[in-house]
Order: C-alpha cells, then structure tokens, then sequence
C-alpha cells in the first residue's frame, strides 16, 4: 500500500510539472494576444480616424462652400454656414440616443463585430460627402451617430478585457497616441492637397477639390473596417477549468461565454445603476465637460481658423495636424509613464490639461473675432486689428493654440479611460463606457446647438466655466479611490 502511494504521488508530481508549465505558457500566450489585439485596435481605429477626423474638421467649410451662394452654387442654402454643425448635432444626438443601447447591442453582436458594424457606418457618411446631397447627408450623419454608440462602447471594452490595473495606463495611452495619430496624417494630406490647389478664394473648398479629398479619405476609412476584423478572441483563461474558449469580451478568470456577459436587458439595467452611484454621478461633470471642449476644437476652433479670409481652408488643415501633435505628445507621454499615473495618481495630469485649457480659451479670445463661429470675418483682436499685414506671428500663435488644445484634450481623455479601467471591472466596463459617451454626446450635441448662434466670447466662457467644475469633480474620485488604495496596501503591508 505504501508503495503504491508512493507510485501514486510521484505520478501526480510528475503531471504537476507538465500542467504548471502548459499553465504559465497559456498565460503567456494569452498576455501576448492581449497586446495584438491592443496595436491592432489602435491601427484600425487610426486609418478609419484618419479618415473621419479630417472629414469632421473640413466638413462645416466644405458644406458652406458647396451649397453657398458665394462659393458659386447653383442652388444655394440660406442655412449653408451651419450645415455643418446641424451634422455634428445630429451624430452626436444620435449617439447620444445609442448609448442606452449600447451595452446590449455589444453583448449580443460581440465588441469585435460592433465595431466593425460602427467602422462601416463612418464610411457611409464619408462617402455621403463626395457628392454631397443634403438630405442624404443628414440621413448619413443620423446612422453614423447611431452606429457609433456601439462603435465607441465596444472600443472600450474591449480596451479594458485587453488590460489589467497594471496595463491599463499603458494601454489606453498607446491606443490615444495611434488614435491622435489620424489627425496628423489626414490633415497633412488635406493641408498639401490644398497648398497645391488653391482657389482664388481661400475659405471655399472647391467641388473638384471636395471630391478628391473625400474619395482619399473614404478608402482610407474602409482599410481601417478591414484592420478591425483582424482583431483575435482571447485564449483560454488560465484559471478556466472546463477546456471551453473565453471570449475577448471576457477578463481571465471567467468560466464560460455566456454565464457572465451582460444580457441586454440586464445591460441596460446595470447603465441605469451606475448612473446614480456617486462616483459615476460626480464623473459625469466631467464626461460632459469633455464633450463640450470636442465641440470647441473640433467644430469652432477650426472653423474660426477655414472662416477667417487671413487663414483659411489651408490653415484649417494645418491647425487639425497641430491639434493631433499635442494629442499625440499627451497620449505618448502617459503611455509611457501610465505606471506613474498608478501610483500617483490621475489628478495632477487632470489639473494640468485645466490649466493648459484655460490659458487656451484666453488665447482665444485674443486672436479670433467674436462672429467667426457665424460667418466668414477678418483676423482681428477684441479690441481692433490683429496684425493682418503680419500674417506669420498670427499663423504661430493659432498653430500654438492648436497644439495646446490638443495636449489638454489627451490629458482628460487617458485618463478618463484609466479611471473607468480601474473602477469598472468585467461586466461593469460596457456600462460605465457607454455612460461616458453619452453623457459627452449630450454635452457635444448642447454645444453644436449653439455653436452658430451665438459669439466666440460666450462660448469660451461656458466652456471655461465647465472646466474648472469638471476636473474639481474629477479630482475628487480620484483622491477618494487613491486614498483607499493607500490604506488596502498599508494594511496589507502590515500583515
């Protein structure tokens, strides 16, 4: 007896050996499908931005100049300066209305297909603008608006299952620096293009303009569908016993495929739970303020830039490729130092993108008239004239401003998606992430109400004010969630 003990010992010793091997190879294999499938998002989404961002920024002056009677239109639209705003608002009330969907719409068609559904839908619209015809147009904008709420929540959480509290600084920086990526190369096409076509009328984009940039840009957007259908399931959690595959919207350590995703009703279920927690209360201060300062850059800033006569649809490139740098500078930066961040906390980098915002909206008030959000103006301070015969210092200091807006619009948005990283977990990360959307679509959709109606100067305000009260908000979770992660370690440390 107690020599087959022994046989039967060292027969479970010697199959330990084998398991703990194939167990510590499973997870590394399954490290290395989760950093794939980080690059590869990122790449996907940075040819499919490539192509959307650089649309969304010429796209308010090039409906203006094909359906305005000064841009020589056959038909021209009494509403031609704001067609582009009605877009934005029609995408993001759209998308505004898909986050409640989301999270069911993600659980049942998988994050990896939602977003290839969501890619597609960009596409529509870009194409929609090559020929542009005004009601197909809106049409376009309403389900790419739509699309994009399971576009944007799939990319979230497919971000988190790829990361852990140690990855997810790094993770999100990495994805934020290929994302900002996209407005520096579709820019810097739009910016040659342009330099080399130019028309005597420098704040119009002409037709035979428009439809080469938009034919580029939306073959640039269908590579970026194909890239996202290259993105791989994750392998077999380490700590799964049953043989059966994860699937990718699974952390490890979850049994099966269906026992833990969110069904859609519970999905929607658990949106509205989070939403009257306290910490998803005082962070929706600053999700809402994060939309409204897209719509300044994205919508006004540029628009100032294509609509004043001393700059124009030229610069208007320029000012998106410089805009990207100082995204990219900030996604690069907390990429690399996104340990840092864990241990020290988000809100100094918060604070500071606050900082460099204000001291933005102040330069910007200096060098762009008050109607420039309105119609076409001249360059000049508030007080008087700029220096219209010094067209460089006043191309410097918008090309400044650029890369400043841009730099403080990465410091919120890494680490906004840290902070839902770390505070949502598994099923909790679909929700949370479609709350962020929605409450920045809202917020977008406020600001593009008004973007056409009312001055520089009241705009700059409103947003300045929203600043300040979002990231107080957002500074306070992050102390209390720091401070209760410094007293986890200090007990554990002691025992």
């Amino acid at each position: 007896l107690k020599r087959r003990s022994s046989r039967d010992c060292g027969a479970i010793c010697c199959g330990a050996i084998p398991s703990a091997v194939i167990l510590k190879a499973r997870m590394a294999t399954n490290d290395c499908v989760k950093f794939y499938n980080v690059i590869i998002l990122g790449l996907g989404f940075f040819s499919l931005f490539t192509a959307f961002q650089t649309s969304g920024l010429l796209q308010p002056t090039s409906l203006r100049s094909y359906f305005s009677k000064n841009c020589s239109a056959s038909h021209p639209l009494h509403y031609a300066d704001k067609i582009g705003y009605y877009n934005y608002f029609i995408i993001y009330g759209m998308l505004a209305i898909s986050n409640w969907v989301a999270a069911p719409i993600v659980a049942l068609l998988t994050p990896k297909w939602s977003m290839v559904i969501g890619a597609a839908a960009y596409c529509l619209f870009m194409g929609a603008l090559i020929h542009p015809v005004i009601y197909l147009v809106f049409i376009a904008a309403a389900i790419l608006g739509f699309a994009a709420g399971f576009l944007w929540t799939a990319q979230g959480n497919f971000l988190f299952m790829n990361s852990n509290d140690n990855t997810i600084g790094r993770n999100s920086g990495i994805f934020w620096f290929m994302l900002q990526l996209s407005l520096v190369f579709g820019n810097l096409f739009v910016f040659v293009y342009t330099h080399e076509t130019h028309t005597a009328n420098a704040t119009c984009v002409a037709k035979s303009q428009n439809t080469v940039i938009f034919v580029v840009l939306t073959v640039f957007g269908v590579c970026g569908v194909v890239i996202l259908a290259l993105l791989r399931p994750l392998k077999d959690s380490p700590s799964s016993e049953s043989g059966e595959s994860t699937y990718s919207l699974l952390r490890p350590g979850q049994k099966a495929r269906h026992a833990d995703l969110p069904k859609p009703l519970t999905a929607l279920i658990k949106s509205f739970e989070l939403l009257i927690t306290p910490n998803m209360a005082l962070l929706a201060i600053c999700f809402f303020y994060t939309g409204l300062e897209l719509e300044l850059w994205s919508g006004v800033f540029v628009t100032c830039v294509g609509r004043t006569e001393t700059l124009g649809v030229t610069y208007l490139a320029l000012a998106g490729l410089f805009i990207g740098i100082g995204e990219i500078i900030g996604g690069g930066l907390f990429g690399v130092f996104g340990k840092l961040t864990s241990r020290y906390g988000r809100d100094p980098i918060v604070m500071l993108g606050m900082v460099v915002h204000l001291a933005t909206f102040v330069g910007m008030f200096y060098v762009f008239p008050d109607g420039c959000p309105m119609h076409v103006v001249k360059a000049q301070f508030a007080d008087g004239e700029l220096v219209n015969h010094n067209h460089t210092n006043q191309l410097i200091v918008v090309l400044i401003l650029a890369v400043m807006i841009g730099f403080g619009d990465s410091c919120y948005n890494t680490q906004i998606y840290s902070i839902l990283g770390g505070l949502y977990k598994d099923e909790q990360s679909a929700p949370a992430m479609a709350l962020f959307k929605f409450f920045q679509s809202v917020a977008a959709m406020v600001g593009f109400a008004y973007s056409g109606y009312i001055g520089l100067r009241w705009q700059l305000l409103i947003v300045a004010v929203m600043a300040v009260i979002g990231s107080i908000a957002f500074c306070y979770v992050e102390l209390s969630m720091f401070g209760r992660r410094g007293v986890t370690q200090h007990i554990s440390t002691n025992n």
